[in-house]
């Protein structure tokens, strides 16, 4: 049924969508078309295979968590000039191989973890010329986990992680062929980790657990190319990173009520997506 959807998924894509990153063509052509300000709504459809890799590391909780999931994203836009507003929904459509590792040691775990993630995103962008655009996005993200494996006993891990945060780039836009464009981005992403884990062994819960939160000035960088399809569809390939280091987190004990340790959580995004640019 995953298989299937996924199917329908990828063709619907083929249809209509958008991007954060409107493409300077479709800009030129609808002004030339009205020859007035442009403006225009726009509607979004992108399919993007992403890997998060999460390291929680400590004496008592010590993790690297690597989620490999395919994800849907739809939105919608309104530019106006050198101005554009939009929102875009990220939700989980399948789920791949994700492997849970004990970062001290590099040994495998397991291979699956069940995984729900669902990000809302609200951003802003400004055109500075034909080559610049300033983009500003406001992103709130939760995931969901739970893992388990087998070493002599059996450990269960429930694992709750919510980042709100907000991102500025500065991305750089090149048009070739008339059709064709590529573009690249950097910015600095600062974000704030909310974070629940907690550990079960043989069904009973672990005296020592993590509920803490820690903030983290990140970057990012993006790739990506675009074509003109035609006057409002352009189809697009895109790559991204991200990177942050929050720092430590309060490893708790709830038999003694105290902090026992400190553990250090980073996290690092690599994304692969593919979609097209619908304007009306």
């Amino acid at each position: 049924m995953k298989i299937v959807t996924f199917l329908i998924l990828l063709h619907g894509m083929l249809l209509a969508a958008n991007s954060q990153y409107l493409d300077s063509m479709a800009d030129k052509i609808f002004r030339d078309s009205n020859a007035t300000l442009a403006s225009a709504f726009g509607f979004s459809m992108d399919l993007g295979y992403t890997n998060y890799k999460i390291d929680v590391i400590s004496s008592e909780l010590n993790r690297a968590i690597d989620y490999n999931i395919l994800e849907l994203s739809l939105g919608l836009s309104y530019s106006y000039d050198a101005w554009l507003w939009g929102i875009v929904v990220k939700s989980q459509v399948e789920e791949f191989q994700s492997n849970v590792i004990v970062e001290r040691g590099g040994g495998l775990l397991n291979d699956f973890a069940t995984i729900d993630r669902a990000e809302v995103s609200l951003y802003t962008g400004y055109k500075i010329n034909d080559f610049l655009r300033l983009h500003v996005v406001l992103r709130s993200a939760k995931l969901e986990a739970t893992d388990s494996y087998t070493s002599y006993i059996d450990y269960a891990t429930n694992f709750y992680y919510q980042t709100r945060g907000l991102a500025i780039s500065l991305l750089y836009h090149q048009t070739f062929w008339s059709r064709h464009a590529f573009w690249g981005s950097m910015g600095l992403d600062y974000s704030r980790a909310i974070v629940s884990i907690v550990e079960r062994i043989n069904g009973i819960e672990d005296d020592a657990y993590i509920d803490d939160n820690s903030d983290s000035l990140g970057w990012k960088v993006g790739l990506g190319y675009t074509y003109l399809f035609s006057k409002n569809i352009i189809l697009k390939l895109g790559a991204d990173y991200y990177k942050f280091d929050f720092g430590a987190l309060d490893v708790d004990s709830r038999m003694q009520n105290s902090t026992l340790e400190k553990a250090f959580l980073f996290e690092e995004t690599y994304a692969l997506r593919a979609g097209v640019v619908y304007r009306f």
